[in-house]
């Protein structure tokens, strides 16, 4: 098992990696996209195929998926209906991986700051976070926003670092695709990668610090017992 010092600090991305939401956001697409150009359901595995680069790129990839394009005024009302869809499904709380709440307990139990990174919609990572009990267990929560350029971006992973008071150097991203690899280089951050979310390579051609294959796995890389 690859070992990695034992950080002050980890950053959790939220799709793929503490939760599995393709078949939320699915719902979503279905109710708020698929009416509009036809073409049948969008599955789970489709989804996971768009998910990472925020909500308009994943209505874009679905419009392309479909051979679709939309006018001005049709492109803002699906988005509005689907960001509403999103919200909805989101306050459900379905999908926690296995293990999620029991890896911030024991990390926050050992003294490490713990934050959310991700490109999902603010106010949509709000609800979510509480809906799946994430939120008692964070200490600060970032979702995109138009303030602050999204992963792979490094702005957002420095945020975090800056609202815990923990320097890039001694925190650690743990993330599913490319955009928290990017990210997490991009500020300075060590990575470490699930081989169970999203990403649309596997995440070994991304060179992380470490790799795994359950949340448990993350304690005996950094050298804590479970």
């Amino acid at each position: 098992m690859t070992r990695l010092p034992t950080p002050k600090a980890v950053i959790f991305d939220l799709d793929g990696t503490l939760v599995d939401s393709a078949g939320d956001i699915a719902q979503a697409l279905n109710e708020a996209v698929a009416p509009r150009v036809g073409g049948g359901m969008f599955s789970d595995s489709d989804v996971k195929q768009m998910i990472g680069g925020g909500s308009m790129v994943l209505i874009r990839k679905a419009l392309d998926a479909r051979g679709a394009t939309l006018a001005d005024a049709a492109w803002r009302a699906t988005l509005d209906d689907f960001m509403s869809s999103y919200r909805a499904v989101s306050a459900l709380g379905r999908g926690l991986y296995p293990g999620a709440i029991e890896l911030l307990t024991a990390l926050r139990a050992r003294g490490i700051r713990t934050a959310l990174c991700t490109n999902k919609p603010a106010p949509v990572t709000t609800i979510a976070a509480q809906a799946l009990g994430l939120t008692p267990h964070l200490d600060f929560i970032i979702g995109a926003n138009e303030q602050i350029p999204k992963k792979p971006a490094g702005d957002m992973v420095r945020a975090c670092c800056d609202a815990v008071g923990i320097a890039p150097a001694y925190t650690i991203m743990v993330g599913d695709s490319s955009a928290d690899r990017g990210a997490a280089a991009a500020a300075g951050c060590a990575c470490i990668m699930v081989d169970f979310g999203y990403s649309k390579v596997p995440v070994a051609d991304l060179y992380p610090d470490a790799i795994v294959s359950h949340l448990s796995d993350i304690l005996g890389i950094i050298g804590l017992s479970r």
